[in-house]
């Protein structure tokens, strides 16, 4: 309806003005009442005309009494008190509530996958708290360290005081492989390793350490080959066969006089004056073996070399025989020189020395097929070489840990790095691997 379309009510019978009915517009109602029209009063009509000016909203009429319905209008009776208005049926409710349901389930799945997609605040925070703790722990067990046995960019190992009380250094080591999203562990002792981060994007350490030089353990030097033994001069020199029943050899045993006190010396070489025998054809074993408590050959071979006859002088003459593996003997062991025959009838002549010599430690062996017998003051003509090993001092560069930084990242958020550095009480030495 537009504003200047009109709506009459009329009432069946003709009432009296008390009779008749009271409207009341509600909202935005403009009624005008208008008097009766000359032509109907004239007529002796006397049913009232009621004209509404009706604006472009939503009327709402309230009567006092019930008017019947005429045209297009239909007027409600005003409630009594007492009354009760119109409620929701069952199946109204129950799919409001549904739908209702349905919205903010959409409404709160949509608003979840939002916050999950995009990183929070919350997520760093916890990244850093986790960080910042694990951070905490290793700096105060780094406060006490006592050594470092190793110390790398992402990992270290290092004791601390006894926390046991078996009064023994306890062991500590962090690690992590160096791959973003692996752990951060951490192993006590003989433990098992444990994690101590998740999702660690970063763990460096970085060393502040003062380099020195300081007098280190001593360490063992070989010194040049030298004549360790010999009887080279022969006093009453005499020619031996060496055949199948008759080996000679020479016990000795040098008396060391050097300072400081040999730790080792060993036999590298030995001359013998020898020539060949017969055909020229035979072969023959110079031995180092290891003395019985008697000083005479035992079965235990230290070293030996296959000499053959043809390679001897023609006269008689030194010839040298060099150990590929010389044995190492200590200060207080001898050693057996021992040749042994091997093939042809004589396998070579060797010369010896009958004496009487006075030398110490030193005696000249022969074997008869059976046993080997000892003779004191006489010797082979030989000449022993060896090289003689020596604690000599040593200088050595040392590393002290000043303190210690340590960088971490938990998660792949940068923001969340975090660093710490501690000063060793100690100042403990780094022990090389």
């Amino acid at each position: 309806m537009n504003q200047s379309q009109a709506v009459t009510v009329q009432p069946i019978s003709a009432p009296s003005e008390r009779n008749l009915p009271s409207y009341r517009p509600v909202g935005r109602v403009s009624p005008a009442v208008c008097p009766a029209e000359p032509s109907r009063a004239a007529a002796g009509e006397t049913r009232p005309t009621l004209r509404l000016s009706v604006v472009p909203t939503i009327l709402a009429l309230r009567m006092d009494e019930q008017v019947p319905q005429t045209g297009r209008m239909v007027a409600q009776r005003r409630r009594r008190p007492g009354s009760t208005r119109r409620a929701f049926t069952l199946i109204e409710l129950v799919l409001s509530v549904t739908i209702s349901t349905l919205l903010l389930g959409g409404i709160a799945s949509a608003m979840l996958i939002a916050s999950r997609a995009v990183p929070g605040n919350q997520d760093k925070m916890h990244d850093v708290v986790e960080g910042h703790e694990a951070l905490a722990g290793i700096t105060h067990e780094l406060y006490t360290l006592l050594t470092v046995p190793d110390a790398q960019l992402h990992s270290m190992a290092f004791t601390v005081p006894d926390r046991t009380g078996d009064s023994l250094a306890e062991t500590i080591r962090y690690a992590w492989s160096g791959t973003s999203g692996d752990p951060l562990t951490r192993r006590y002792n003989a433990g098992n390793t444990v994690n101590v981060l998740e999702d660690v994007y970063a763990f460096d350490i970085d060393y502040l350490t003062k380099a020195v030089t300081e007098a280190g353990p001593p360490q063992p030097t070989a010194g040049p080959e030298q004549v360790i033994m010999a009887n080279s001069t022969p006093v009453n020199g005499q020619n031996g066969d060496l055949d199948s029943s008759l080996w000679h050899g020479q016990y000795f045993k040098p008396t060391f006089l050097l300072s400081p006190t040999p730790v080792s010396w060993q036999v590298t070489k030995v001359r013998i004056m020898a020539t060949p025998k017969g055909s020229s054809v035979g072969q023959f074993l110079v031995q180092l073996r290891r003395p019985d408590a008697s000083d005479l050959p035992s079965a235990t071979i230290l070293a030996q070399v296959t000499v053959n006859e043809s390679l001897l002088p023609g006269t008689l003459g030194w010839y040298p025989v060099t150990f590929a593996s010389p044995p190492t003997l200590l200060p207080t062991e001898g050693v057996c020189l021992v040749l042994q025959h091997v093939s042809d009838a004589d396998s070579a002549s060797v010369q010896y020395d009958r004496g009487p010599l006075t030398i110490p430690h030193s005696q000249r062996l022969q074997y008869n097929g059976a046993v080997w017998t000892q003779f004191a003051t006489q010797a082979l003509v030989y000449e022993a070489y060896a090289t003689v090993t020596t604690d000599s001092a040593s200088q050595q560069p040392v590393e002290y840990l000043l303190s210690v930084g340590v960088t971490a990242q938990v998660g792949a958020d940068a923001g969340s790095k975090l660093w710490t550095g501690v000063t060793t009480v100690n100042v403990p030495k780094i022990v090389p691997p």
